[in-house]
């Protein structure tokens, strides 16, 4: 099981090899620790399979012991924030991590503050916010990028050059974050030429977050201003906020 959650490709290998479990009659302990004392869910998490998530849920993994994945637990195939050769990693990043986090919530699996701090430091240290001098969108009418993205589809009705031109809330309607990380392993995403899919994974990045960083720093920034606007009045300014902007809010309510 181990080396299956180890894996960087969330298919139906762990299906196969519990219907071989199942066929031989055999047991296998679901939660057996690895020499670095990692659980087949912990390695999953941390490889971005949530798909092998729900299979190892479903088969009884245990999730109430389960610790959400840090920053230097995390499988990065080696990458650094200071070094890392493929542009589509960030995407993959970004939207695995949430991912992750979508799949063990569905469960029951409540983050705590320290893990929201420390997905905001993972977005931080690998510069997945989306600065003011990126928000120019000239990049995506680039006869070259628009070509690509138009033939990159994310599901049958939306290819890649619509999500691009997508608000953020309309997005969250159409794609998951399992959609996002689908597409940044694709053949047609690591295709795009390296400037466009950098700015591409980017701006991805923060659209797919956005409704996430939100939801957990509307609170904390109320608190922030000791309650002195309405909550109504305050998410009408988180709107206008980048991720970023947001993220630091949240930490600042956290210290």
């Amino acid at each position: 099981m181990h080396v299956i959650c180890n894996r960087k490709v969330d298919d139906d290998i762990i299906e196969i090899f519990f219907k071989a479990i199942d066929d031989t009659q055999q047991t296998v302990q679901i939660d057996a620790l690895d020499n670095d004392n990692r659980t087949p869910l912990q390695l999953a998490a941390s490889n971005f399979l949530p798909h092998t998530i729900d299979v190892l849920l479903d088969r009884g993994a245990d999730l109430s012991s389960f610790v959400f994945p840090t920053e230097n637990i995390f499988t990065f195939g080696g990458f650094t924030a200071s070094y890392c050769p493929d542009c589509h990693f960030k995407l993959r990043l970004a939207s695995g991590t949430l991912a992750v986090f979508e799949r063990l919530e569905k469960r029951g699996y409540e983050l705590t503050q320290n893990d929201v701090l420390q997905i905001s430091k993972l977005f931080a240290n690998y510069k997945l916010f989306e600065k003011s001098v990126d928000l120019d969108k000239s990049w995506y009418d680039d006869e070259e990028f628009a070509s690509r993205a138009k033939k990159c589809m994310v599901k049958p009705d939306l290819s890649l050059h619509d999500l691009i031109q997508l608000r953020p809330e309309e997005a969250s309607r159409q794609l998951t974050y399992s959609d996002y990380l689908v597409l940044a392993r694709s053949r047609e995403f690591r295709g795009l030429r390296r400037e466009h899919q950098d700015t591409c994974a980017v701006h991805l990045c923060e659209k797919l977050s956005r409704g996430f960083f939100r939801v957990f720093a509307l609170y904390p920034f109320w608190d922030l201003i000791h309650k002195r606007l309405p909550l109504e009045i305050c998410e009408m300014i988180m709107k206008h906020l980048t991720n970023e902007d947001v993220c630091n809010i949240y930490v600042a309510a956290a210290g």
